[in-house]
């Protein structure tokens, strides 16, 4: 039986101190905060509902910074809030007063008679441990104008220096945000500088006019003999034909809608070299030919033949790549329903570029002077292809319109 009641002490005693260490912590959570209000309003209300005994010394010792710091703000801000239960905490609790608070609510307080009647603590706590931060005896000295102007210097004091650590923590806040913008302004300009060095090198190794590249192509860095020949029949064939640009136009075109139909950079390169020279059967023509505004029958057929090419003239085409040119060169006047030429074949038998090409080369054709036919807007021209929905590979043509 008595160890049931000895347990059932000691379990109590855990929660007293349980209850009056949650009540400490937040008390002390709010005063370094300084929420002095809600501080001294929790530390009021458990002082006032504990037993004397319970109380240990810890809480008196903050609890006469939380009371002397509320009176401060009180001070600062004008407040003539009714002083009366303080006071009456002061009397209930002595080791709460020390000589600055008691002459802090002098300073606030209009009545001194209840003020007068709480003398300080004789308490040996209050006098040892409140020593430091309590004002001097000599401070009573001085009359009552002196000892006005060294209170409102004592209780002022403290809030310019708040304001101080406010304004520092402010300071800081902003140049961490200034420089974490810097510091994002700088990568991404970094990023870009770099992006933009890399197409310049892309732009003068392939002739690039207009097109804007994203990043390195592995794979084709030192096929410069290639690209350089590529590029040199893409003009010769726009010279032969009269078709100013129209290689480098129409690869940049082939270039950006491969990379949107989710190829990867060396393959959309791949294409962009073979489209220069998809026109190159064209070279076996005289000039006088594409000078002509009307071609008869019979010269139209012949001008299909330029999809025929013998094999030798893609000597300089490294083997692994000849399949890829052979597929562009022959294939890029098929329709997707089989009415092309020169094989007819249809649908997805044909490959990825020569289906590519032919809506490419019918856009720069209708978007582009020629002394032949007059110009389109992007629009009709964009427009006109989904008309012809059995000719041109609808999917492509929905890409090109992303792309332009």
């Amino acid at each position: 039986m008595n160890k049931i009641i000895f347990f059932l002490i000691f379990i109590a005693s855990l929660t007293l101190t349980a209850q009056e260490s949650d009540e400490f912590s937040e008390v002390n959570r709010l005063y370094i905060q300084g929420n002095y209000e809600n501080s001294y309003s929790i530390l009021s209300k458990y002082l006032t509902s504990a037993k004397k005994e319970d109380i240990s010394d810890k809480v008196f010792i903050l609890g006469e910074k939380v009371c002397f710091f509320y009176i401060r703000s009180l001070f600062s801000r004008d407040d003539n809030t009714d002083l009366t239960e303080f006071i009456d905490l002061m009397k209930k609790f002595p080791k709460l007063k020390s000589e600055r608070v008691v002459n802090a609510l002098r300073l606030l307080e209009d009545s001194s008679a209840d003020i007068n009647s709480i003398k300080l603590s004789d308490d040996n706590l209050t006098q040892k441990e409140f020593k430091a931060s309590e004002i001097t005896e000599n401070s009573m000295s001085y009359d009552n104008d002196e000892l006005r102007s060294l209170l409102k210097q004592s209780l002022l004091k403290g809030e310019s220096e708040k304001n101080r650590f406010n304004q520092f923590k402010v300071l800081i806040i902003s140049m961490f945000i200034l420089l974490s913008l810097l510091l994002i302004t700088l990568f991404f300009s970094l990023k870009r500088a770099l992006k933009e060095s890399e197409r310049k090198k892309i732009r003068k190794m392939f002739g690039f006019s207009t097109v804007i590249l994203g990043s390195s192509l592995p794979g084709l860095e030192n096929n410069d003999r290639l690209i350089s020949k590529c590029r040199k029949i893409g003009q010769e064939i726009d010279l032969l034909t009269g078709r100013k640009n129209n290689s480098i136009n129409i690869s940049e075109l082939v270039y950006k809608i491969a990379k949107l139909a989710g190829y990867s950079d060396r393959e959309s390169l791949l294409y962009f070299v073979a489209s220069m020279v998809y026109d190159i059967g064209f070279l076996e023509f005289e000039a006088s030919f594409f000078k002509n505004e009307n071609l008869s029958d019979s010269e139209f057929n012949e001008l299909k033949k330029h999809t025929k090419i013998e094999p030798k003239i893609l000597d300089f085409v490294p083997d692994n790549y000849k399949e890829l040119f052979i597929s562009g060169i022959t294939m890029h006047h098929e329709n997707m329903d089989g009415s092309g030429y020169p094989a007819g074949i249809k649908g997805d038998k044909i490959p990825f570029l020569p289906r590519v090409l032919r809506v490419a080369e019918s856009f720069i054709s209708q978007t582009s002077l020629r002394e032949y036919k007059s110009i389109s807007d992007k629009e009709s021209a964009i427009k006109k292809l989904r008309a012809d929905g059995t000719i041109y590979d609808q999917k492509i043509v929905d890409i090109l319109d992303r792309v332009i």
